[in-house]
């Protein structure tokens, strides 16, 4: 037998068997790694496998049941969200921002799905899957804006009482015709109302304070109407600045 031919012969084979190896060790952690399961279900994101993905919301009726975002220590997940809100989380900026994030048109009224179960790195992770998928890149913008001043108009309001726990931090809710928080700062109350009119709110108060509120309106209420309601509640007034004021925005622009 030549000798060449048994060694290119060997060669091959060895090749061919590496390959096959190569193959079938993919095929292996394929069929080994957990799928990745899309669920509001508390105990999800403990399930999962390290990932940080966004897709087109599969929910037939986003808003409805099933949509939300919940987080813990485990990773977050978000189903039926809104493009701010992924913005928001990839880019890590405050609630506070998120009436200022400006997206291109087309994707505004889309909903979708996010996931983040990474160790670390999610967040950055999600910005890129952003750009890849969609060609998406954001970038913080100082511009010039109309907004509302928040002051004070009636400092024994019913509804407004200084928290005296000595605690920092607190929580709250909105929805159903209420917004209710607890040991917020006057700059919080900002944020509030700013997420509840869109429309920024810069503080003008000169409260030092913490306070808890609640703050009750109808459901369907217009912007003059919530408002009238922080003032007769809180005693809080909200007008329209004389000027534009600077205001920081995320802007998200589409690429190339």
């Amino acid at each position: 037998m030549n000798s060449d031919k048994t060694v290119h012969s060997i060669i091959a084979g060895v090749g061919a068997l590496t390959l096959a190896l190569t193959a079938a060790t993919a095929f292996a952690q394929t069929q080994s790694a957990p799928p990745v399961v899309w669920s509001m279900n508390p105990q999800v994101p403990a399930q999962q496998p390290p990932v940080a993905l966004v897709r087109p919301t599969e929910l037939e009726h986003p808003g409805g049941r099933g949509t939300g975002m919940m987080s813990s220590s485990m990773g977050t997940v978000a189903m039926g969200a809104k493009m701010k809100e992924i913005v928001r989380y990839a880019y890590n900026v405050g609630m506070d921002l998120l009436n200022r994030i400006i997206v291109p048109a087309e994707f505004e009224a889309p909903s979708y799905d996010f996931m983040d179960t990474m160790p670390q790195g999610g967040k950055q992770a999600l910005q890129q899957a952003l750009k890849d998928q969609f060609g998406l890149v954001a970038k913080r913008e100082t511009r010039e804006t109309d907004v509302l001043l928040l002051t004070v108009k009636n400092p024994d309001a019913p509804k407004l009482k200084v928290n005296t726990s000595g605690e920092f931090g607190g929580g709250g809710r909105v929805g159903g015709g209420t917004m209710k928080a607890s040991n917020v700062s006057a700059a919080n109350l900002a944020a509030n109302f700013e997420n509840l009119l869109r429309v920024p709110v810069v503080d003008r108060t000169g409260l030092t304070a913490r306070y808890d509120y609640e703050l009750k309106y109808a459901k369907g209420a217009s912007a003059d109407q919530i408002q009238q309601a922080i003032l007769d509640q809180l005693g809080l007034e909200l007008t329209v600045s004389p000027q534009k004021q600077p205001m920081e925005f995320l802007v998200v622009e589409k690429v190339k």
